[in-house]
């Protein structure tokens, strides 16, 4: 099944393509392994449908960005939207490992309208609290979806090994930042909406969605972003709520440190604010800290962050 997460982390290999396809273009980064060395850029760029004449779909969008450029024969992974899953938090069923899969569908279609013969999911544990009952997340999607990601990359000529979720991607990156100890929160802003997670020595405790993005954070005046005080307070009652539930849910330590993914030309303004009212260390994530290769612009970072972090599930062979 191509919706996998945690559990096969370990899988290895020295060459990775990773790949979004977002509402606006489509996002590929390439990138080698190798132990003891930082992950190398090989490629990356973003394309936007305005970016091409003539283009309206993801497959000519995404030959049309590979026109020129010899792809290596590696595993690809791909990331699904926000829109294209569905992540929540379930008590593990009492049942032996080989049971876990049927039960955790019973739940699902419990919960909510879910067909077995039309979905897919996956899940991956937490680990467990004294007196409290072991949970998971689950996270489901859809084989039209799953198709549809399945026949683009086919067509070229990708070799798809994973459906990934944002979520993971931000963990993968986590695991390059300073989470020692009471772990970090790390926020990623896309143009309509945004995902607060925090991580904790690499496990994923708590990912949220947010109706807020940035275009409802900035305002254009005479041609500059300029931030709207209002909306930022938004943001950080949202980022407070989801920090506090963290905290009293799974009995850990508070987060005392924010990573923000870039946000070309106003990220300083943003973290400066959420450090004033969050009292939180807030640093912005620079993948150029930590990958070495290609020098990668803000304004590529920002399109291509979570297609780097989904490079990033995998292990370089030895």
């Amino acid at each position: 099944m191509l919706l996998q997460f945690l559990k096969d982390r370990k899988k290895k290999s020295n060459i990775i393509i990773a790949l979004d396809m977002m509402d606006t273009g489509i996002a590929l980064v390439v990138l080698t392994l190798v132990k003891q060395e930082k992950p190398s850029i090989q490629y990356i760029k973003y394309c936007a449908y305005t970016d091409v004449i003539g283009v309206t779909d993801a497959l000519a969008l995404l030959q049309s960005m590979l026109e020129g450029y010899t792809l290596p024969v590696a595993p690809c992974v791909a990331l699904l939207n926000m829109d294209e899953y569905h992540m929540m938090l379930l008590d593990k069923p009492k049942v032996d490992d080989s049971e876990l899969k049927d039960a955790l569908a019973w739940n699902v279609r419990e919960l909510m309208e879910f067909d077995e013969k039309q979905g897919i999911f996956d899940y991956f544990d937490l680990p467990e609290i004294k007196g409290r009952n072991a949970q998971l997340y689950v996270v489901l999607s859809n084989r039209e979806c799953m198709n549809k990601y399945t026949d683009i990359l086919s067509a070229s000529s990708l070799n798809l090994h994973y459906l990934d979720i944002p979520e993971m991607a931000h963990r993968n990156i986590s695991n390059f930042l300073d989470t020692k100890a009471q772990g970090v929160a790390i926020l990623r802003l896309y143009e309509n909406k945004g995902i607060i997670s925090v991580v904790q020595n690499g496990i994923l405790f708590l990912a949220r969605h947010l109706n807020i993005g940035l275009s409802i954070l900035l305002r254009q005046y005479d041609n500059t972003d300029v931030i709207r005080p209002v909306y930022l307070d938004e943001l950080v009652l949202e980022i407070q709520r989801s920090l506090d539930y963290y905290i009293s849910h799974f009995r850990l330590s508070p987060v005392t440190r924010l990573y923000i993914a870039p946000i070309p030309g106003t990220e300083v303004d943003i973290a400066d604010y959420l450090h004033t009212h969050l009292g939180l260390q807030v640093s912005i994530v620079n993948l150029n800290a930590f990958c070495s290769g290609e020098n990668v612009s803000s304004v590529m970072q920002y399109y291509c962050f979570d297609a780097l972090g989904a490079a990033l599930r995998y292990e370089a062979t030895d």
